[in-house]
């Protein structure tokens, strides 16, 4: 998708999605699912490439040998080089994929999924411009979701920075927030098929930040905090406390759709 895909992408992302690919398709080098298919590879080639469906005896099949003795030649290098090094990860590796009898899939993991929240908020949305980043906070929250959903182990406070940098996301926006005063919103939505709740945390006032889409929209309850930081957690505690009940659908809003909810979660609305 990324290689069709034009846009202001943050510096070293693209590498990064180069070096931790998540398509099963282009697994990451020296990985247990990258050995294995070459194992598999080897194999085929030493039974003369039984599934193979095409003419043996046409030239496609001869170039076809050549080429895999090619490469297993140069894995059979990378293994010796591995040996001598010697590379312990690599070797590793290798007698996990050994000893595996299907194709394993590829690990999630901070990185990755920290690549992964990128696209969804940036990509996926249609967004082009460095104006439209999210912010590494905002990376961070929808990484830890796609951990906790792939039964990954979520990483500490100390590990992100680290992560940002090696996923090519360590230049994206912080929070506007931190100790900024900042205003957490709580919201009732009317839409033409059905009545949403949102809440959020803005710098500007509410009007602002929701025009030209007030006419719909009913301000149920605001808090104010001195220090924008403050706000950001009680509006995260909020969304996570209540994650089942998020709205799934098509966006009702310019953006923030992530932050609404089916039905009344705080008991705030009287008309509820």
């Amino acid at each position: 998708m990324l290689q069709d895909y034009v846009a202001d992408f943050p510096p070293g992302y693209l590498e990064a999605c180069e070096k931790y690919p998540s398509d099963d398709d282009f697994p990451e080098p020296g990985s247990v699912t990258e050995i294995w298919d070459q194992l598999a590879y080897w194999r085929d080639y030493e039974e003369g490439f039984p599934d193979v469906p095409f003419d043996r005896d046409g030239p496609g099949f001869k170039k076809d040998l050549e080429d895999g003795a090619q490469a297993n030649e140069e894995f059979k290098a990378r293994i010796l080089k591995a040996v001598l090094e010697p590379d312990l990860v690599f070797l590793e590796n290798l007698l996990r994929a050994v000893h595996l009898d299907s194709r394993p899939q590829l690990e999630m993991h901070g990185i990755r999924a920290a690549m992964e929240a990128f696209e969804q908020l940036f990509v996926r949305r249609g967004l082009k411009s460095k104006d439209d980043w999210p912010t590494k906070q905002e990376v961070r929250h929808r990484a830890e979701e796609i951990l906790q959903k792939a039964g990954r182990v979520v990483p500490g406070e100390r590990q992100w920075p680290r992560i940002l940098k090696k996923a090519g996301l360590s230049e994206l926006p912080s929070a506007p927030w931190g100790g900024t005063p900042a205003t957490v919103y709580y919201l009732r939505i009317e839409t033409p098929k059905r009545r949403l709740y949102k809440i959020g945390i803005t710098t500007r006032s509410i009007a602002v930040r929701f025009s030209p889409n007030s006419a719909k929209i009913k301000i149920l309850k605001t808090w104010q905090f001195a220090k924008g930081s403050r706000g950001d957690g009680f509006e995260q505690n909020v969304l996570r406390d209540n994650a089942h009940d998020l709205y799934r659908g098509k966006p009702i809003l310019p953006d923030g759709n992530d932050e609404l909810f089916t039905r009344d979660v705080l008991g705030l609305d009287d008309a509820g």
